[in-house]
C-alpha cells in the first residue's frame, strides 16, 4: 500500500486495515486461511505511522530515532536500533 492507494493516510489506520484485506483476500484466493491480525506486524519509524498500527489492531513495534525519543503510547513494542529490535524478534518468534 502507498501513499493515495486510500482515501485516507496515517496516522489513521485505514492503509494498515487495507493492507491486510488485501493480503487475506490473496491468501483466500490460494486457499490458504490468513492469520488474525494479531499475529501479524507493523513496524514503523514514525509516530504517526506507530498510531496508525496501533489504531489498526496489529501489533505494532515503533522503532525510535534515538533512545531519547519518546515512545509511542500506541506501539505495542518500541525499540531503538538494530540490536533492541533483533532482540524483541527473537523474543516474537514462536
Amino acid at each position: 500500500i502507498a501513499e493515495g492507494d486510500t482515501e485516507k493516510s496515517k496516522p489513521d489506520p485505514e492503509p494498515y486495515n487495507v493492507a491486510y484485506d488485501r493480503m487475506a483476500a490473496h491468501m483466500q484466493s490460494q486457499g490458504q486461511t490468513p492469520p488474525p491480525k494479531s499475529a501479524c506486524l507493523v513496524i514503523e519509524d514514525s509516530k504517526g505511522g506507530a498510531q496508525a498500527g496501533g489504531a489498526s489492531a496489529i501489533p505494532t513495534i515503533f522503532w525510535k530515532a534515538s533512545s531519547t525519543t519518546p515512545d509511542s503510547p500506541h506501539a505495542t513494542y518500541n525499540v531503538t536500533g538494530r540490536d533492541d529490535f533483533l532482540k524483541l524478534i527473537m523474543q516474537l518468534k514462536p
